[in-house]
């Protein structure tokens, strides 16, 4: 906040286990850290934080039984209004340990090459350490049938979903039900015709109104040429229109634009397992969204955490390239969430840009700068800037040391004065591997 300043130099040991394994019958990727921090300043503020991302799956019967689990421990922000740091070693009160688990036993069955079905149940359970939001239980089931090898023209989906979510301190519980067929017809090499039919039904009293009814869809995927990909939709869907769209077109092998657009409803803590889902692993053995390619991260920051069920909107897109020694990253986004038991919706703007370059085997330097809007949507009128630039420089000191250095600053502008904050960390850091 404006006229408040504090400075400290802060210690940290975090050792750290990464596993990729890949054996007969069962797979597992995940990172674990224990991070303990010293703040010199003032010791009572020494905290030991864990940091965890993985998942993995066990083959319990040849091609037809399987267990897949997911799990994460990860440090998020709960309210875009509060204070928000471009440092992993803030411990003010706006962030929240979030920590999250999901099993899920699942059935695989194979109608020769005509329909492969599968079967799933799960339970999930996402708690923080924040009063300010609720902890959850989710259990559920999953039936999918999709057309075998046999078809190629028209190919299709059937499939059914049940969820019930139980928030804690007595809050009402949440049960959702979908059920959907789906289609695609290949009218050539370039064109597809898509389109779909099923039911929904979301019981959140969060929302007002619920949806329940009829949902439909109707598009065309196209590829007018092997660098070209775009699909679009439009039907009905949580009791009103609903457009969903992406393109891509790759320049070349190492060089491409992306761009999305969907709107969805997102249920409270239930957001967080779906967004576990899309952990995958690089050519590497990062583990990364596979959505984005980038290394795989809970990101709160432009909305916060919430309890409630939402509605979403949101436009992204996003260019990489690479060149010899050189690699960037352009991205771009906006945004919309509103809560029905508020009435408020929020609008989020975004941009950003990343440059790295490899200045020989052994280094290499990073620079990225990211900018923020926030439209609070609140009677106040508050509105945000958000700014963040850093420098990144990292050198290979042997086969298993490494040290980097690097600055990052950070600076919010806000309509309402009390929440201008800015923000200077510089890093230090020595790796060994074993």
């Amino acid at each position: 906040a404006t006229g408040e300043e504090q400075t400290d130099v802060i210690t940290t040991v975090a050792p750290a286990l990464s596993v990729r394994a890949t054996g007969g019958r069962v797979q597992a990727n995940f990172d674990y850290a224990l991070q303990g921090l010293h703040y010199f300043s003032d010791g009572s503020r020494d905290n030991i934080r864990n940091r965890f991302v993985g998942n993995g799956t066990a083959e319990i019967y040849e091609d037809e039984v399987f267990v897949d689990a997911q799990a994460s421990i990860s440090r998020q922000i709960v309210s875009s209004a509060g204070p928000i740091s471009g440092s992993e070693f803030d411990d003010n009160s706006n962030v929240a340990e979030v920590r999250n688990v999901e099993v899920s036993p699942a059935f695989r069955h194979h109608f020769g090459n005509w329909v492969d079905t599968i079967t799933r149940n799960r339970v999930g359970h996402v708690m923080t350490d924040s009063d300010a939001v609720a902890d959850t239980t989710t259990v559920g089931a999953e039936f999918l049938a999709t057309s075998g090898s046999r078809f190629s023209v028209f190919t299709w989906s059937i499939s059914g979903t049940e969820d019930k979510t139980f928030r804690d301190s007595g809050a009402p519980r949440v049960k959702t039900r979908f059920v959907n067929a789906d289609g695609r017809y290949a009218v050539n090499r370039s064109v597809s015709l898509l389109g779909g039919v099923g039911h929904e039904k979301i019981d959140d009293p969060t929302l007002n109104p619920k949806p329940e009814g009829v949902t439909w869809n109707l598009g065309t995927a196209l590829r007018p040429g092997s660098k070209t990909d775009i699909t679009v939709t439009y039907g009905q869907r949580f009791d009103g229109e609903n457009w969903a769209a992406e393109a891509a077109y790759r320049f070349s092998p190492r060089t491409q634009v992306s761009a999305s657009y969907q709107e969805t409803i997102r249920i409270g803590q239930q957001a967080i397992n779906q967004d576990l889902s899309f952990l995958g692993v690089d050519d590497q053995g990062v583990l990364i969204d596979t959505r984005t390619g980038l290394p795989f991260n809970f990101d709160s920051a432009d909305f916060g955490l919430t309890s409630d069920a939402t509605r979403n909107r949101a436009f992204d897109i996003a260019a990489t390239a690479t060149r010899r020694r050189q690699s960037f990253r352009l991205n771009g986004g906006w945004q919309t969430q509103k809560a029905d038991t508020t009435g408020i919706e929020q609008t989020v703007i975004t941009a950003g840009g990343s440059w790295t370059r490899t200045l020989n085997p052994r280094a290499s330097a990073t620079a990225a700068v990211t900018y923020r809007h926030t439209d609070f949507g609140t009677t106040n009128g508050r509105e945000d800037d958000f700014y963040l630039a850093s420098l990144s420089y990292r050198h290979v000191l042997s086969d298993t040391v490494s040290g980097s250095l690097s600055y990052v600053r950070t600076e919010r502008v806000s309509t309402v004065r009390s929440a201008d904050q800015s923000e200077n960390v510089v890093t230090l850091a020595v790796t060994k591997t074993f």
